[in-house]
C-alpha cells in the first residue's frame, strides 16, 4: 500500500486569527464580529478611543489598506466612497488551511467566520497496512483487510483479518510450513511436517533421525538402512553393500544373510561360515570357505584339515586325497602314479578304473582280481575248483586244457573244450540242422528250418546267397545278376552310378528292369542322374536345362558354390551375362573373373530380372546379395538392394583391380521375406580394363605418363610418387615438395626439402619420440614446431603425456592420434587429447573419439573445436591419455599441424585475410565499410558499398529500411504510416500494414503531422528479478525524418505483480522519462498499452493495463527535438520474487510539419 506523509494541523493558526480580528474590530468602531457600527447610531462624543470618528459613523479612508483592522481568510477590508467597510467571502469557500486525515474541510460561513464541514474525499492513512482507510460522513473509518492480504510491519507479512500484520495465518505462509499463534515456527523433527533439511516427514537430512524403509531420501545417510535408491529408502538386503538390518557385518550374518567369513563381525557361531564366533569376530576353521591358518587350500590340507581334492593347492603328498602333489597342485589319481589312491584296491589296480589286480594284491570282490577270486581282501591264484571262470578256463572250472571238458551249453572256444567235442558259436552242442550250429556235413545252419532265406531246410546254401558264421548269416550276393532277398536290382556288378547301386538298390533318377537288371535315367523327373548334366523336372528348352537334360549355353554350371568350384566367367557367359538359379534356398553361385597382367580393371556385377520371369521389383521374386572378393578371400565390395522398394536386386562396382583372379558370389539375402525360397535371375559382369603406360588416366590410376618407369613422378603402377605433382594426359610430373603447400600425397610441406626439421625431404612426417618423464605441466616433451609426427606410449596405467608446441604466429591447429601406426587406429585403443593454453592448466579443447575408430581428433575446422582457431603466438600444450586412465597403449602416433598459419600468404581456416590492404597482423580484416562487419560509427554493413539496397555506400541505414544481422540483411519497413504510400511494397499501406498497426485507442496525430511507427526487433527480452540492470531494447530512427511534435509508446510486457516494474524511455540525447513505476499493485501485465499525454494518468489505472494512459513523466520536453537517433526502452524489476518479459514495444512519433 502506498504511503503518504501526514500534513500538519493549522487549527491553532485559524483560532488565533479569529481572536485578533475581534480585538481589532472592537478598537476601531467595529462590532464584536468585525462588522462596522451603523453610522446612523454613532453618538460620537462618549465613544471612548473610537469617539474620534463619532461625528459621521464609518471611518474615513482613501484606500482599503488605510482602514483599521486586518484582512482574514473569510473577510477583507473595503474603502467605498471614502468610508471603510468589509466584504465577506461566500459561504462554502475552502480556506487554505486544511488538515489532511481529519475528514473535515475548513470553509467560510459567508459571514466572515471560518467553519468546517464533512470531507469524505480527504486522504486518510493510519499507517497500518492491514486496514482500508476512508472518510465517511466526516468521520475516519479504518476497516481491517481480509486475512491473507500482504503487509509489511516488523516481521509480519500477511494480515490476520483483524487489522494486524502477522507472520502467518496458515502453514503455507511459512517456509517451515508450521504456523503457531500467527508466528512461523522453525522446522523441528517432531512437527509432523516435511520441512527444513528433512527428506521426508520428520526424518532424514542433516538434523533429524534417518528415515525408515520406503520413505523419501537424498543420500544414504538419510535412511536407517543406509541405502537410498531412486530417492527412496530401500529395505535392507544381503547385497546392498551396507551393514544393516540384522547383519553382523556387511551383507552377512544375523540369520537372514549368508554366514560371514573369518575376521568379519558376529554375535554367535551361526553368523560364521566356520561356525566359530569368538569375541565378536569369526575365527578360521576347516569349514569357513576361506584358505587360512595352515591350510594349503580352502578348508583342506595341512595338519588340521582333511586332504584336498584334485586340482587344489598342496605342499606335500599328505595334503592331497590322491596322495600325489606335483608343482604345488593335487593331481588326480591315475593307474600309473605308483600310489594306492582313488578307487584302487591295490596300488594302480582294481576298482572300476584300473586293470585287475594280480595275485596277492588287495581287493574288495572278485571283480578287482585278474583271477576273479578275492579272499580275505587279497586276490587268490586261479584253480579248477574255485567256482570262478579264470585262468585258461572257457567256462567256470572247465575247458581251456587245464581243467576237464565242459558240458553241453557251456562256453567253449574249440571242440576240445566240450565233452561232446562240438563247439558251435562258442557253445558246446550236439550236431542238429536248424540249431544254429554248423556241424558235420552242414554248409550252413541259420537256426531255423525255413528255406528262401539263404540257408535251405537241409542246411545247404541257396543260389544267390552267401552264408557265414554260426549260426549262419546269409546275405544276397549283390553283383551276381540275380535279384534275391532284399535286392531291388542286380545288374551283374557292384558299381555305383549306373542305376543299380553297390548294395543293389535302385539309384535316384533311374528305373531298372529285368534280371540281370537294365537301368536308365529319366530326363524331366527333377533328379539329375547318370549322364544327365541337369534335370529341371521338365522337358522344355530355354530354361538352362535342355529337353535331353544337357546344360544350355550361357547358363551357370553346378556345383559352383565355392571359390574352388567357381564357374570361369569366360567359359559360361554370353554377352557378359549368365542365366542362373538360386536353388536350393541356401544356394551360392560363384564365378571367377581374371584381370590379365599389365592391366587394371573396374568390375561391375549386377543381378537382373530372371530368364523365367522373376522380377527385381518384387521382393517375393528376387531378393539377392552380391559379394566381390579377391583370391585371398577378402571382401572388396558387397550390396544387398540397389534401390528398394523398386529394385531388390544387387549391384557392386570395384575399382582399381590389379592383375589376378577375383570371385563374384550371388546368393539369397538373409533379409529376404519369409517364404521366399528359390528364384531365377540373370547375372551381368562387366570388366573394364585399363593399361598403365598408355598415356590415358583410367580407373585406379592417378597419373599415366606413357611409360611404366619409376622415379619420374608417375610410378610403374601409374600412381603419383611421393613429393611429385602430375597433370594432364599423358601426365606431366614435377617435383612439388618444398613449395610450402601440402598437396597430392604429401603429409607435410614446410617450404624446404631439408630433412631433420620434422618434415622430410620427400614431404613425409619425420617421427619424433616423446621423452619420459613428461606426465605433468612442469615435465613436458618439446617444445616442437608443427607440423610434426610424434611417437609415444601410455605406460604404466595412469600415465599421461604432456607435449609442448610452438605456435610462431596466429594459427589454427589440427591434432590427431593414431595407433599403433600412422593412418590407423586398432580396435581396443581409446585415447583422449586436450589442447591447453600457454599456462598449461587452461583446457581449450578436449576430444575423445572423433578420429579413426576410438582415436582422437581436434580439428579447428569443426565448430565444436573452435577454441583451436586463431591462436596467438606462443607455447601451447597437448595432453594425451588413455580413456578412463585404466589401461595402457603400447604405441601411438600424435600428428600436429596447422589448418591455417598467418603470414603464409594463403587465406585459410579462420583467417579473414593473409596479407594485403586492410589485413591486420593477426590475419583479421581491419574495419571498413563494405566488409560485412558492423564497426563503430556504422549503422549497417551488407558487405558492399552500393546504395539503394537499404545499407548506403557509407554504411548508414537508408530511409524506410530495417537492417539486421552481420553481414546486414536489409528489408523495406513501413515506418511512415500516413503518407498514403506502400513503402515496403508488401501490398498494404499505412494503417493496413502490420508495421503500422496501432490499437484503436491510440489518440492519433494532429492535422499536418506525419505518423511514424518504429517497432522493436530485439525483443522479447527477459526482465531479471530485483536487478537494477533491467532489460534494455533499442529502436533506431535513421536519416533526418524531422522534429518530434509528440511521442507515445506502445508497450507489451508479461510480468506477475506488475507493480514491481519500472519502465523508462531514453531519448537519443540520453534524456530519461519515467513512463510507469510501481503501478498495477499485485495484478499482472501490460498488454498493448499506449502511453500518451492526452490519456488518463496511469497511476489511476488497474492491471492488466490494456488501454491508453498518460505516462508518469511528461514527454512534452521532447517536442521540437530531432527524431533521428537511437531510442531506448529500459524495464527494471525493483522487488523480489516475481519475474517477467518485455515482449515488444514500439516508438510512436508524430513528426512536426
Amino acid at each position: 500500500m502506498k504511503r503518504w506523509k501526514r500534513l500538519g494541523s493549522n487549527r491553532f493558526a485559524v483560532a488565533s486569527f479569529v481572536l485578533l480580528t475581534a480585538l481589532l474590530g472592537a478598537s476601531s468602531g467595529c462590532g464584536p464580529d468585525g462588522s462596522p457600527v451603523n453610522p446612523g447610531t454613532g453618538g460620537g462624543g462618549a465613544g471612548g478611543m473610537g469617539g474620534m470618528a463619532g461625528a459621521g459613523g464609518g471611518t474615513a479612508c482613501t484606500t482599503a489598506d488605510s482602514c483599521p483592522g486586518t484582512d482574514t481568510v473569510c473577510r477583507t477590508r473595503t474603502c467605498t466612497d471614502g468610508v471603510c467597510g468589509f466584504a465577506d467571502v461566500p459561504a462554502g469557500t475552502p480556506t487554505s488551511n486544511q488538515t489532511t486525515g481529519d475528514c473535515q474541510r475548513e470553509v467560510c460561513d459567508g459571514m466572515g467566520t471560518v467553519t468546517t464541514e464533512p470531507d469524505d474525499a480527504d486522504t486518510l492513512d493510519d499507517m497500518n497496512d492491514c486496514t482500508a482507510d476512508a472518510c465517511n460522513a466526516g468521520s475516519p473509518e479504518n476497516t481491517p483487510l481480509a486475512a491473507g492480504a500482504v503487509c509489511a510491519a516488523g516481521s509480519g507479512k500477511v494480515c490476520d483479518g483483524q487489522g494486524t500484520c502477522v507472520e502467518c495465518n496458515v502453514a503455507t505462509d511459512c517456509t517451515s510450513l508450521v504456523c503457531t499463534s500467527n508466528k512461523c515456527v522453525s522446522p523441528a523433527c517432531v512437527d509432523t511436517v516435511k520441512n527444513g533439511t528433512e527428506t521426508d516427514v520428520d526424518c532424514g537430512g542433516a538434523d533429524c533421525a534417518p528415515c525408515t524403509d520406503g520413505l523419501v531420501c537424498s543420500i544414504a545417510s538419510d535412511c536407517m538402512s543406509g541405502v537410498c535408491t531412486n530417492a527412496t529408502c530401500a529395505v535392507p538386503t544381503c547385497s546392498d553393500t551396507v551393514e544393516n538390518g540384522d547383519e553382523t557385518d556387511v551383507d552377512c550374518g544375523g540369520g537372514t544373510c549368508s554366514p560371514c567369513g573369518p575376521g568379519l563381525g558376529c554375535t554367535q557361531d551361526t553368523d560364521c561360515t566356520g561356525g566359530d564366533c569368538s569375541g565378536a569376530v569369526c575365527l578360521p576353521t576347516c569349514s569357513d570357505n576361506v584358505k587360512n591358518s595352515n591350510e594349503t587350500d580352502v578348508d583342506c590340507g595341512g595338519p588340521s584339515c582333511s586332504p584336498c581334492a584334485d586340482g587344489q593347492t598342496c605342499s606335500v603328498a599328505t595334503d592331497c586325497a590322491s596322495k600325489v602333489c606335483s608343482s604345488g597342485v593335487c593331481q588326480a589319481a591315475t593307474c600309473s602314479d605308483k600310489m594306492k589312491n582313488g578307487s584302487e584296491t591295490g596300488m594302480d589296480c582294481g576298482g572300476p578304473d584300473c586293470v585287475d589286480c594280480p595275485d596277492g594284491e588287495g581287493c574288495t570282490d572278485g571283480g578287482d582280481c585278474a583271477s576273479g577270486v578275492c579272499s580275505m581282501m587279497v586276490c587268490q591264484t586261479a584253480t579248477c575248483m574255485d567256482n570262478t571262470k579264470n585262468g585258461l578256463e572257457t567256462d567256470i572250472d572247465c575247458g581251456g586244457g587245464m581243467c576237464s571238458p565242459c558240458d553241453l551249453g557251456k562256453t567253449c572256444t574249440q571242440n576240445t573244450d566240450c565233452s561232446s567235442s562240438i563247439c558251435v558259436s562258442g557253445v558246446c552242442v550236439d550236431s542238429l540242422c536248424g540249431d544254429g550250429q554248423t556241424t558235420g556235413a552242414e554248409a550252413c545252419d541259420d537256426g531255423n528250418g525255413s528255406a528262401g532265406d539263404g540257408c535251405s531246410a537241409t542246411c545247404s546254401v541257396e543260389m544267390g546267397y552267401s552264408c557265414v558264421g554260426t549260426p549262419s548269416v546269409c546275405t544276397a550276393i549283390c553283383g551276381d545278376g540275380m535279384i534275391v532277398g532284399a535286392e531291388l536290382c542286380d545288374d551283374g556288378n557292384t558299381n555305383g552310378g549306373d542305376g543299380c547301386s553297390a548294395t543293389c538298390t535302385v539309384e535316384s533318377g533311374f528305373a531298372c528292369t529285368g534280371m540281370p537288371s537294365a537301368c536308365a535315367t529319366t530326363c524331366g523327373d527333377g533328379i539329375k542322374a547318370g549322364a544327365e548334366a541337369c534335370d529341371d523336372s521338365n522337358m522344355n528348352g530355354g530354361d538352362c536345362c535342355s529337353a535331353i537334360c544337357n546344360i544350355e549355353s550361357g547358363c551357370e554350371i553346378e556345383p559352383n558354390d565355392s571359390d574352388a568350384t567357381a564357374n570361369a566367367w569366360s567359359s559360361v557367359a554370353i554377352g557378359n551375362q549368365v542365366k542362373a538359379f538360386n536353388d536350393p534356398t541356401l544356394d551360392k553361385d560363384v564365378f571367377s573373373i581374371v584381370v590379365p597382367p599389365n592391366n587394371k580393371g573396374t568390375l561391375t556385377a549386377e543381378v537382373k530380372d530372371g530368364p523365367l520371369g522373376s522380377k527385381c521389383s518384387n521382393p517375393t521374386h528376387i531378393d539377392s546379395f552380391l559379394t566381390v572378393r579377391n583370391a585371398a578371400g577378402m571382401s572388396l565390395g558387397t550390396n544387398d538392394d540397389v534401390n528398394p522398394p523398386t529394385n531388390y536386386c544387387s549391384k557392386v562396382t570395384v575399382n582399381n583391380l590389379v592383375p589376378g583372379t577375383y570371385f563374384v558370389e550371388a546368393k539369397r539375402t538373409t533379409l529376404a521375406p519369409a517364404g521366399l525360397a528359390t528364384y531365377d535371375y540373370t547375372l551381368q559382369v562387366d570388366l573394364a580394363l585399363v593399361a598403365c603406360g598408355d598415356g590415358a588416366i583410367g580407373a585406379g590410376e592417378t597419373c599415366d605418363d606413357s611409360n611404366v618407369n619409376d622415379n619420374d613422378g608417375c610410378s610403374s603402377a601409374c600412381l603419383v610418387e611421393q613429393g611429385w605433382g602430375c597433370t594432364g594426359q599423358p601426365s606431366m610430373c614435377v617435383f612439388t615438395c618444398g613449395n610450402g603447400t601440402v598437396t597430392g600425397n604429401e603429409q607435410c610441406d614446410d617450404g624446404n626439402t631439408t630433412s631433420g626439421d620434422g618434415c622430410a625431404s620427400n614431404c613425409l612426417f619425420e617421427i619424433t619420440s616423446d621423452v619420459e618423464p613428461n606426465n605433468a605441466c612442469g615435465q613436458t616433451s618439446g617444445p616442437f614446431l608443427p607440423p610434426f609426427l610424434l611417437d609415444g606410449a601410455i605406460s604404466p596405467i595412469g600415465d599421461q603425456d604432456y607435449i609442448a608446441i610452438t605456435v610462431p604466429t596466429y594459427a589454427d591447429l589440427k591434432i590427431e592420434t593414431f595407433a599403433p601406426t600412422h593412418g590407423s587406429c586398432s580396435t581396443g585403443t581409446d585415447t583422449i587429447i586436450q589442447l591447453r593454453g600457454p599456462d598449461c592448466t587452461t583446457v581449450l579443447v578436449t576430444d575423445d573419439e572423433d578420429g579413426i575408430n576410438s582415436c582422437s581428433l581436434i580439428d579447428s575446422n569443426v565448430v565444436s573445436d573452435a577454441a583451436a582457431r586463431h591462436l596467438a603466438p606462443g607455447t601451447y600444450f597437448i595432453r594425451v591419455e588413455e580413456y578412463l586412465n585404466n589401461g595402457t597403449i603400447a604405441a601411438y602416433k600424435l600428428q600436429v599441424g596447422f589448418n591455417a598459419l598467418c603470414g603464409n600468404g594463403i587465406t585459410e581456416g579462420s583467417e579473414q585475410c593473409d596479407g594485403g590492404a586492410n589485413c591486420a597482423a593477426d590475419c583479421m580484416l581491419l574495419p571498413f565499410c563494405g566488409d560485412g562487419l558492423i564497426a563503430t560509427g556504422e549503422q549497417c554493413d551488407d558487405g558492399g558499398t552500393t546504395g539503394g539496397d537499404g545499407c548506403s555506400s557509407t554504411c548508414t541505414v537508408e530511409a524506410d529500411y530495417r537492417c539486421m544481422g552481420t553481414p546486414s540483411v536489409c528489408a523495406l519497413y513501413e515506418t511512415n504510416c500516413s503518407d498514403g504510400i506502400d513503402n515496403d511494397a508488401d501490398g498494404s499501406l499505412d494503417a493496413a500494414d502490420g508495421d503500422c498497426a496501432l490499437p484503436a485507442y491510440f489518440p492519433g496525430c494532429q492535422a499536418g503531422e506525419t505518423l511514424r511507427v518504429y517497432k522493436s526487433f530485439d525483443t522479447p527480452k527477459s526482465i531479471p528479478d530485483n536487478n537494477p540492470a533491467g532489460a534494455t531494447s533499442l529502436v533506431s530512427v535513421v536519416n533526418n525524418v524531422g522534429n518530434v511534435a509528440s511521442v507515445a509508446v506502445l508497450l507489451s510486457a508479461t510480468h506477475t505483480w506488475v507493480e514491481d516494474v519500472d519502465v523508462t524511455l531514453v531519448s537519443p540525447t540520453n534524456a530519461s522519462f519515467d513512463l510507469t513505476s510501481d503501478n498495477g499493485a499485485s495484478s499482472d501485465n501490460y498488454t498493448n498499452t499506449v502511453l500518451h499525454a492526452s490519456c488518463p494518468p496511469i497511476m489511476g489505472g488497474a492491471a492488466p493495463f490494456s488501454n491508453c494512459y498518460a505516462p508518469e513523466a511528461s514527454l512534452a520536453p521532447l517536442a521540437g527535438t530531432p527524431a533521428q537517433g537511437v531510442w531506448q526502452l529500459k524495464s527494471v524489476d525493483d522487488s523480489m520474487d516475481d519475474t517477467g518479459t518485455l515482449d515488444n514495444w514500439a516508438l510512436v512519433l508524430c513528426i512536426a510539419p
